[in-house]
């Protein structure tokens, strides 16, 4: 596949083509109704190329060619041609039974011959269509969808909604796709393989579909914050994965007309394969939300109910008990101020499927699953949490720009774009993304106004040094030292976080700015303790045993007040930790990239020690301490924080958890096929830290972690991990 090919279809595939499309407003109880206008005839020939004898409709209309005196036609039409605005659907069968197909766009005999519908047509239907297909809808090259002409005038009508798109398509081994908009981002499905593309530079994510699925609903929502994407897998009607939201930039300001293209150029001059094959959209629906204020859990809930509003609008997924059928509504309902949180479907139908006997449901077991992938943090993953914790704030309050209007309280302002031009001038190198080098920076600027180094980039050097000098000038250098130094601590752990649970193509921190943010959740209300505690496995005759008869300690450290001696202990042990993986070999290339899976644990392991050590001192530290044992020896330490103190809360309820640094000993570590090595310590300290946060009310117990273009991250700490990626 060639991406860069995407664009050219929708610039070049249509000048000559006819087309149009299929309207229909519609609330749940109303029935579908198309608009009356003087419309153009289709025209129907016996021929290939819209040769032979010919009839012509104008819409509406209808016939049907076996009951007919003269039905010499029936089974004898070759090509259609079909003007804009007009949808045309043809019967396989008298008395207009199915199999049928709505087109849009002109048909040739190849094209029937490909739907198998050449020399089969026995009935048609035609109407008048204004902005998209609803159902059953075959794509021969293109079908757009007009979405200002639908959902257009509800901000006005109702306030700032959220406007869905929903689709469900045919998908297999040989599909050759597109949807998407022309200034991104574009969804490309080849084979079992979907591409998420942000922008017209940047990589891909890759996500392998199921190779049981046979179809793939695909959702869009537009609001003022940008746009998200979810993509459903299924065969049949039982979903085969679990929704998350994929996040990115986009002005909904004027909505732009959303296509969808089938065959996409396998080659430079952009022809289609040859064996293309007629793309079957089964349905579309359109839908406003008032988005629930009061709703944060945002997450998975219960099994199943991750994809809200996917599986609340789409009746052809299964309707279990996660549906949420009971927010959707009529305009009357809508209307009122009560409607928050409610959706209302405006273009196509959402009536329910009668209910499944088995919950079909895919089980979330006792399992962290992605919920989200954020992609429009303008090159800023690592610095922008970093900068939302040290500034207790949200990063989606950062990107809207939503800043406390106190000059003393605009922590993000100053202290983020400090962050950003250090890494644009020294993130190039691991070995000068440091610390030290920060420290030298500020103090540099500070006595004689430069950096004191050399750089290739005078317009970011000028700009580092204006906004330290300011920064100094406002805050003081004693405030704006320690701001900036604090944040770009966390900025430091969330790159060692991503060594640690990335494993090929390591990037360097400026490269890794651009990498998307995935989220990743554990919904305590479902979460269940194991029956079996956790097992422990040693390395034996270079073997990996488990050890029934044996089982960890784990300990919960809940603050520093009142757990002194506990917290002398940790600290006494991560001291030593921090030094042995201080002085341990580290094999790097130029760019001071680890070579080795074993010099990326002990780069990372130097950074999560620092962290835990600096967290286990402070007096005023948050952290919850998850400390693990095997008999008398310290395992494993974990520092989970509440969300309002997170690096990354992103408008979730701020009393879930996130796991922010994790750290092994580094006998475990540095030698790792070791005998007598231990492994298990991280999964019993995820499942002793799920059980008691449930027990104390919370809700969701999370993680974010850097991930690579493909979305294959590498799990670990109970982490999911699905091997179709």
């Amino acid at each position: 596949m060639n991406k860069f090919l995407f664009l050219y279809i929708f610039a070049t595939l249509y000048s000559a083509s006819a087309k149009a499309n299929d309207f229909s407003v519609e609330s749940i109880e109303d029935m579908l109704y198309f608009h009356h206008k003087e419309s153009a005839s289709a025209c129907f020939y016996t021929e290939d190329k819209f040769q032979g004898e010919s009839f012509c409709l104008t819409a509406p209309g209808a016939i049907d060619l076996y009951n007919r005196k003269d039905s010499h036609l029936n089974d004898r039409i070759s090509s259609i041609k079909i003007p804009a605005e007009t949808q045309v659907t043809i019967y396989k069968n008298d008395h207009f039974n199915s199999p049928h197909y709505n087109l849009t766009e002109s048909v040739d005999l190849t094209w029937l011959k490909k739907m198998g519908m050449a020399g089969q047509i026995s009935a048609i239907k035609i109407r008048d269509s204004l902005g998209f297909c609803i159902q059953d809808c075959v794509v021969i090259k293109e079908n757009k969808i007009e979405l200002n002409r639908t959902l257009g005038k509800y901000d006005s009508e109702f306030g700032e909604v959220n406007k869905l798109i929903l689709m469900n398509i045919d998908i297999n081994n040989e599909s050759n796709f597109g949807v998407g908009f022309l200034d991104y981002p574009q969804i490309v499905v080849v084979g079992k393989d979907l591409f998420f593309y942000t922008a017209g530079k940047s990589e891909p994510l890759n996500m392998r579909i199921s190779d049981n699925a046979d179809n793939l609903s695909l959702l869009f929502k537009l609001n003022d914050r940008g746009l998200g994407f979810q993509y459903l897998e299924a065969e049949g009607t039982a979903p085969l994965n679990t929704p998350f939201w994929i996040n990115t930039q986009y002005s909904s300001g004027n909505l732009a007309d959303l296509h969808i293209i089938n065959g996409i150029p396998d080659n430079d001059r952009g022809n289609i394969p040859d064996n293309t094959q007629p793309l079957i959209l089964n349905k579309t629906i359109m839908a406003i939300n008032k988005h629930s204020h009061r709703d944060k859990r945002g997450a998975l809930g219960i099994a199943g109910c991750v994809g809200i509003p996917l599986l609340a609008i789409y009746n052809l997924v299964v309707q279990g008990r996660c549906n949420q059928l009971d927010k959707l509504v009529g305009a009357n309902e809508f209307s009122h101020r009560d409607g928050e949180g409610k959706t209302r479907v405006v273009a196509g139908s959402a009536t329910p499927l009668p209910m499944p006997e088995v919950d079909s449901s895919p089980p979330l077991n006792n399992i962290f699953h992605l919920t989200g992938l954020n992609t429009h943090l303008h090159h800023q993953a690592l610095t922008l949490p970093a900068v939302a914790k040290i500034c207790r704030t949200s990063v989606e309050d950062i990107l809207a720009a939503r800043y406390p209007r106190s000059p003393d309280e605009n922590c993000p302002r100053w202290v983020l774009p400090i962050l950003m031009d250090f890494t644009l001038l020294f993130g190039h190198s691991i070995q000068n993304w440091t610390q030290e080098r920060l420290g030298q920076i500020l103090t540099q600027i500070a006595e004689t106004g430069s950096t004191g180094y050399a750089s290739n980039d005078q317009e970011t050097e000028d700009r580092l040094v204006m906004g330290v000098r300011d920064a100094i000038q406002t805050q003081g250098i004693t405030e704006a030292t320690q701001q900036i130094t604090r944040a770009f601590h966390y900025s430091r752990l969330n790159y060692a976080n991503y060594l640690s649970y990335n494993t090929t193509k390591i990037r360097t921190p400026v490269d890794a700015q651009k990498l998307p943010l995935g989220k990743y959740s554990l919904p305590l209300e479902s979460y269940h303790y194991p029956t079996e505690p956790p097992g422990v496995r040693l390395r034996e005759n270079n073997q990996w045993v488990a050890k029934p008869d044996l089982h960890f300690q784990v300990e919960i450290i809940d603050g520093i007040a009142g757990n002194r001696e506990a917290i002398a202990r940790v600290h006494s042990v991560m001291e030593r930790w921090y030094s042995t993986y201080i002085s341990a070999p580290l094999k790097t290339n130029r760019q001071g990239i680890p070579m080795t899976d074993i010099d990326r644990t002990t780069s990372a392991a130097r950074t999560t020690s620092a962290s835990l050590l600096m967290e286990l001192e402070r007096e005023a530290s948050h952290y919850l301490f998850v400390v693990v044992r095997l008999g008398d020896e310290i395992i494993s330490v974990q520092g989970a924080v509440k969300g309002i103190y997170a690096s990354w809360s992103h408008g979730d309820d701020d009393n879930d958890y996130y796991i922010e640094a994790s750290v092994t000993a580094p006998l475990y570590v540095l030698t790792p096929e070791a005998e007598g090595n231990i492994r298990g310590a991280g999964t019993a300290a995820v499942h002793e830290l799920a059980r008691y946060l449930k027990e104390h009310g919370v809700k969701t117990l999370r993680s974010t972690v850097i991930s690579q273009p493909s979305a294959k991250v590498k799990m670990k700490l109970g982490f999911h991990h699905d091997k179709r990626w």
